[in-house]
């Protein structure tokens, strides 16, 4: 899983709204290294994994070099 440094906003062309669009939440994407269940690979659906399911999910930080 990364967290990106993009703002949550709604894509191209895209019919969608939310009150969460702005400059409020970053964008969290991708899975676990052992994400062999989809649902993980959803954001949206992480919150509900029990104690121990999904114990390889977690994230990175990244700088660029100068």
């Amino acid at each position: 899983m990364e967290w990106t440094s993009s703002w949550y906003k709604a894509y191209i062309r895209s019919l969608f709204t939310s009150d969460d669009y702005g400059e409020k939440f970053k964008v969290v994407r991708g899975g676990g290294y052992l994400s062999f269940d989809r649902r993980y690979l959803m954001c949206a659906h992480r919150s509900h994994a029990r104690p121990g399911e999904a114990g390889d999910t977690g994230f990175r930080c990244a700088k660029n070099v100068r």
